[in-house]
This record gives C-alpha cells, sequence and structure tokens, in this order.
C-alpha cells in the first residue's frame, strides 16, 4: 500500500535508499549495503533476522532494520524521509549597506600624525 507521500521499499533508488537507512539511524551500515550491492528490493523480501544477518548485518542492526522493513511494507517509505537534501533554509547575512555617499565636499587635516576627517558644507 502506498500512497503520494509514500514510495513501496522495492522502488527505491539506492540514493533513496542510503537516505532512508540515514532517516533511521542506520547510517553505519551503507558501507555494508554498498558493498554487497544491496537493493530496496532485497530488503523487502527479507522476513527475518536471519535473512538479514545472511546479507551480512550485525544481529543489532539486522532487528533494527527488520522492524523497519516491516512497517514500510505496509505504509511505504515516507518521501519526506527519502528526499535529497534541497538548498539550506538559512541565508547568507544580508550585505551591509554601502556607505553613503558624503552631501559635501570632504577636507582631511593632519595634525601630528592623527588624522581628522572635516565636513565641509
Amino acid at each position: 500500500m502506498s500512497s503520494s507521500s509514500t514510495k513501496p521499499l522495492q522502488d527505491l533508488s539506492n540514493a533513496e535508499l542510503e537516505r532512508w537507512l540515514t532517516s533511521i539511524n542506520l547510517k553505519s551500515v551503507l558501507s555494508n549495503v554498498k558493498e554487497l550491492s544491496v537493493t530496496g528490493e532485497i530488503l523487502s523480501y527479507c522476513n527475518t533476522v536471519k535473512h538479514l544477518e545472511d546479507l551480512g548485518f550485525g544481529n543489532v542492526h539486522a532487528r533494527i532494520l527488520l522492524k523497519n522493513i516491516l512497517e514500510v511494507r505496509v505504509l511505504g517509505v515516507q518521501l519526506s524521509a527519502i528526499s535529497p537534501p534541497g538548498p539550506s533554509n538559512v541565508s547568507a547575512p544580508a550585505p551591509a549597506p554601502a556607505p553613503a555617499a558624503p552631501s559635501a565636499p570632504i577636507q582631511v587635516v593632519g595634525k601630528g600624525g592623527n588624522w581628522d576627517i572635516i565636513f565641509i558644507s
């Protein structure tokens, strides 16, 4: 079952699978997934912890992963969990405005090494 805001596990691209695993706090298994070419389709066929252990996952990770696989079989993977990172919502600070040009000529007068700026109108 899937709605427009979800996607079946077996239909995930490799990049989406990586983002999904990261979203469920299993980023540490990504190297294993890549090395063994594990896909969303392969994971969708896993029904037991043993199946996942046979794919090379440790027991704890296999248990966590199986729990999540069983959840997404029913609900689908939330698209918000697998959407590619977009531009940051934090915008750069606006540049400081340029100093206003003086409305009158400026005369600079030196005094004993210190400089004073005098505006003449």
